[in-house]
């Protein structure tokens, strides 16, 4: 890859970077946004390249930008690269984003039912709330969660659009 990439016109540090960028792709497809910290989470340093910890996310926008305007040139070469995509992670992480929804509605409502009970103090009753936000923070932040002591609501956000089995769910309580 990197004979490809001199080819190209990358120099030595885009290639290590470029390098890291279409490994993250193929290994946790996370974006650019993301890449700095699995390079702390990988050990990517101490095997590609020994900067990599430092390098920004700006930088990663920048090489993802530069090899998609050499994508052809890139294309030319004698290797070929597949990259496959599956139709079954989609489906995969909705099935999760679903199930953590369930999870925190649930949790939300063991909450509501220790509020009635009064056998809970308010600052207990917070942390718990505290806490199922930051446990369901993927599914929370679509959630209005209000708590003021001796009554309990929450609602989604009004700009959200509800996923139509949990909406089902809701009204059937």
């Amino acid at each position: 890859m990197d004979e490809i990439l001199d080819a190209c016109g990358f120099n030595q540090k885009q290639i290590k970077i470029a390098t890291i960028s279409i490994l993250n792709r193929l290994i946790s497809q996370d974006s650019e946004n993301a890449i700095p910290s699995w390079t702390k989470d990988y050990a990517v340093a101490d095997f590609i390249y020994s900067k990599a910890e430092e390098t920004g996310k700006d930088q990663y926008y920048s090489i993802s930008d530069h090899l998609l305007s050499k994508k052809s040139k890139i294309e030319e070469e004698n290797e070929n690269y597949l990259l496959c995509k599956s139709s079954g992670r989609k489906l995969k992480e909705k099935a999760m984003r679903n199930k953590r929804e369930e999870l925190l509605i649930k949790g939300l409502e063991k909450v509501k039912a220790r509020i009635f009970s009064q056998k809970t103090s308010v600052s207990e009753i917070e942390q718990s709330l505290g806490r199922l936000q930051k446990k369901y923070a993927s599914v929370a932040q679509f959630y209005e969660i209000k708590y003021t002591p001796y009554t309990f609501d929450y609602e989604l956000a009004k700009d959200f659009k509800i996923n139509k089995r949990i909406s089902k769910m809701l009204q059937n309580r």
